[in-house]
């Protein structure tokens, strides 16, 4: 069996030290990889996230001004037609009108004319 010194000893210790302080360096090497990584992908996938609500948010606006414009356009077509309408009601009661004073004329004159017999 081999004597083991005091220095011997005190090296031993030192060694397995440099050692455990080399693993402990390595391994917070690691953790601070590992977190960055993590922190990357979180911040890719938050950009993802709020890139997608951007373009969902603008899609919908598109499609409410769209559809807000065509039931506008809408209403413009049937306020034309309804007064399209309006319009051609009031010209067959002028026409229904001038009739009607054609036939007054018409009997005024055959009145007027014929003596009353007619009547």
């Amino acid at each position: 069996m081999e004597v083991v010194t005091g220095t011997q000893r005190r090296n031993s210790v030192l060694i397995l030290r440099c050692c455990f302080y080399s693993f402990d360096l390595q391994f917070n090497f690691i953790k601070l990889v590992v977190v960055i990584v993590v922190v990357v992908v979180v911040v890719v996938v938050v950009v993802v996230v709020v890139v997608v609500v951007v373009v969902v948010v603008v899609v919908v606006v598109v499609v409410v001004v769209v559809v807000v414009v065509v039931v506008v356009e809408v209403v413009i077509m049937v306020v034309v037609v309804v007064e399209v309408e309006v319009i051609v009601v009031v010209m067959v009661v002028a026409v229904i009108e001038v009739e009607v004073v054609v036939v007054v004329v018409v009997v005024l004159v055959v009145v007027v004319v014929g003596g009353g017999g007619v009547l």
